[in-house]
């Protein structure tokens, strides 16, 4: 198994595509959490002064920058899989190693991995910069707050389960385009739509990124709680990675295009 870590590691890292878009990543989810700090302002008699509590503001930066980042991860982990149909390369990689199962465990070993440190430094850079130019403005920050580690680590957690749920919509199918399309709209439409449209607190305590946003928000939200958010969303991925797993084990890989 080293060396397929080993081998799989140079893969992704030799690859200019995936820094790109990691990259993005921060750029975006930093520069999204800098469009939720300008929402605020100290001054007086603003309406949302009611806000000012760490908890909310903390709640805001991470409620802004997590689902972006979690899509760029998402599509990364398409990447990771899809870009071996892309390339021609999956039937020469599965040859070399011909136990599949330790080949797919390799990959989305070394793209969880991936997606936790880049996870721990986007919500490390966003809670600490975000903290400090919103204390800068005048808001009072408690660093001690309840729940403000809860909603870092429960951000990180979101961002690499994103990433895993890539991978197994990019073990399923095939088309990478396919795969990059559905990772987007099913966490902005789908996932949106379905809340909004449906009656009830029920359909918002059962929809994966819904309920899994429960886990970056202090104290969860509204309907989810933290832990309910947690496993409603791990369940879903899960059964993802799990069915592609299985859909890749059966796949005849000289028939993939």
């Amino acid at each position: 198994m080293n060396k397929l870590f080993r081998s799989e590691w140079i893969k992704f890292k030799t690859l200019r595509s995936h820094w790109i878009l990691l990259a993005s990543v921060y750029v975006l989810g930093l520069g999204m959490a800098a469009v939720a700090v300008g929402f605020y302002d100290a001054e007086p008699n603003v309406p949302r002064e009611a806000l000012n509590n760490t908890e909310s503001l903390i709640g805001a930066i991470l409620g802004f920058s997590t689902p972006v980042a979690g899509i760029l991860l998402a599509v990364l982990g398409v990447m990771a899989m899809g870009g071996e149909y892309k390339s021609k390369t999956v039937l020469p990689s599965f040859s070399a190693a011909p136990i599949r199962s330790e080949v797919i465990a390799a990959k989305g070993i070394v793209l969880a991995a991936v997606a936790l440190v880049t996870s721990v430094l986007l919500v490390a850079v966003n809670v600490t910069v975000g903290i400090f130019w919103l204390d800068q403005k005048g808001f009072n920050i408690d660093f001690g707050a309840d729940n403000l580690l809860q909603a870092a680590g429960g951000s990180v957690l979101y961002l690499v389960v994103l990433a895993l749920f890539g991978y197994g919509l990019g073990l399923i199918l095939t088309n990478q385009s396919l795969a990059i399309t559905l990772v987007i709209i099913m966490p902005l439409v789908v996932d949106q739509a379905l809340a909004a449209l449906i009656p009830g607190d029920w359909i918002k305590q059962v929809l994966p990124f819904t309920a899994g946003s429960a886990l970056f928000q202090p104290g969860g939200t509204e309907n989810v709680e933290v832990w309910q958010g947690g496993a409603i969303l791990g369940l879903w991925v899960s059964a993802v990675v799990i069915a592609g797993g299985i859909v890749f084990e059966r796949r005849d890989l000289g028939n993939t295009g």
